[in-house]
C-alpha cells in the first residue's frame, strides 16, 4: 500500500468504494483526477482489461465518473476523469480542480504525475497543497518563501502554493521535486519553475536534506532538453551566496592579465612571447590551465543535489503537445 494513502479511503465507503479499489480512487482523486486502463491494471497487478473495463463502467453508471478519449499515435485511448465533487469532499481536497474538464495538454501532465507516483510507491509524498505548505513550515520555512501564485476572484483574491500540482516527495532526508516537462522547444518554463522553488531548495540542503529534482516526460527526446537546466542548478549556477574559494581566481587581475596576453599571442601566432612558455603548446596549455581556475572568491553554490530523467512507458504512445 502507498503510504500516504493510509486510512483515506475509508471516508470514501459511503459511495460503495471499498478496500484497494477506494484506495485507487482515493490516490486519484489526490494526485491527478483521471487514469487511464493500464494504471488502474499496473496498480492491481492484474493484466486483465476486462477488470478495468469493469470498474470504469460502475463508476462512469454511478454518476461518480465520466470516459472520455484521449488522441493517441495509432487512434484513440480511453481515459476515466473522477468527477464526483463529494468525492473530493470526503477526502478534504474540495476545491482541487482534478475533478474538472480541462484540454488534453493538462489531462496528460496530470497523467503523468499519477504515472510517476505509481513507478515509486515507496517514496513519501505530499498529496495535496495543505501537506506540502505543512509539511515546509514544520520545518521552519516560511511560508512566504514557498511558491505561489495569487488568483483574483469575484470576491476575492486567493493564494494557490505549489500552483502547478506536480509531484513532491519529501520527509527529514530527502525532498523529491518532479516537473512534467511539457515538451517546448525551449526550457523558458523549467527555468521559471526552478527560479521559484530555487530559495525552498536551498533552505532545504541548508538543513541537511537532499533535493532531487525529476523531469518527467512521455518522450525521451522531449525531456532531455531539461538536462541543460538541471546540470546547471546541480553544479551551482544559481544564485550567488558566501562560499569563499582559497586560492588564485580568474577575477584575480594578475591572472585575468595572463589570460589575456596569451589569448593574444595565440591569435597573433607571437612565437617569441609564446617561447616563454616553452613554445605553442606550452602556451596553449597554460591557458587552459588558468581557465580552469574558479572564476570568482565567491563560487555559486548548486541549488540541488541531484536530478534524474524519467518517461512514462505506460503512457507513450499518447500523441499530445504538452
Amino acid at each position: 500500500m502507498i503510504q500516504h494513502l493510509h486510512d483515506r479511503e475509508k471516508a470514501l465507503g459511503r459511495f460503495g468504494l471499498k478496500g484497494r479499489e477506494a484506495e485507487w480512487v482515493a490516490l486519484v482523486c489526490l494526485h491527478s483526477g483521471a487514469f487511464t486502463r493500464p494504471q488502474f491494471c499496473h496498480y492491481f497487478g492484474d493484466a486483465r482489461r476486462n477488470r478495468a473495463m469493469r470498474f470504469v463502467r460502475d463508476l462512469v453508471e454511478r454518476g461518480l465518473a465520466v470516459e472520455f478519449a484521449l488522441p493517441y499515435r495509432h487512434g484513440v485511448a480511453r481515459a476515466c476523469r473522477i468527477s464526483h465533487k463529494p468525492l473530493y469532499r470526503e477526502l478534504g481536497i474540495e476545491n482541487v480542480r482534478h475533478r474538472r474538464e480541462a484540454e488534453d495538454s493538462l489531462l496528460i501532465r496530470r497523467l503523468l504525475s499519477l504515472d510517476f507516483i505509481l513507478e515509486h510507491p515507496e517514496l513519501p509524498w505530499l498529496p495535496s497543497e495543505q501537506e506540502k505548505v505543512d509539511f515546509f513550515e514544520l520545518l521552519g520555512i516560511d511560508r512566504n518563501r514557498i511558491p505561489s501564485r495569487i488568483y483574483h476572484g469575484a470576491v476575492r483574491k486567493q493564494t494557490r502554493y505549489f500552483a502547478l500540482k506536480l509531484p513532491i516527495a519529501a520527509d527529514a532526508k530527502t525532498a523529491t521535486f518532479g516537473y512534467i516537462d511539457p515538451g517546448n522547444t525551449t526550457d523558458t518554463e523549467l527555468r521559471s519553475w526552478g527560479a521559484a522553488h530555487e530559495w525552498l531548495w536551498r533552505a532545504l540542503r541548508g538543513k541537511g536534506i537532499k533535493v532531487q529534482v525529476v523531469a518527467i516526460g512521455l518522450d525521451f527526446d522531449d525531456t532531455i532538453r531539461a538536462e541543460t537546466a538541471l546540470k546547471r542548478w546541480s553544479k551551482g549556477a544559481g544564485k550567488q551566496v558566501e562560499q569563499i574559494v582559497e586560492g588564485p581566481t580568474q577575477d584575480d587581475p594578475d591572472v585575468k592579465a595572463e589570460m589575456q596576453l596569451i589569448e593574444n599571442a595565440i591569435l597573433k601566432v607571437d612565437t617569441i612571447f609564446m617561447a616563454k612558455y616553452g613554445g605553442v603548446q606550452a602556451a596553449s596549455m597554460r591557458l587552459l590551465a588558468l581557465r580552469k581556475l574558479p572564476k570568482s572568491k565567491v563560487e555559486p553554490e548548486a541549488a540541488i543535489d541531484s536530478y534524474e530523467i524519467w518517461v512514462s512507458s505506460r503512457l507513450r504512445m499518447l500523441n499530445v503537445d504538452l
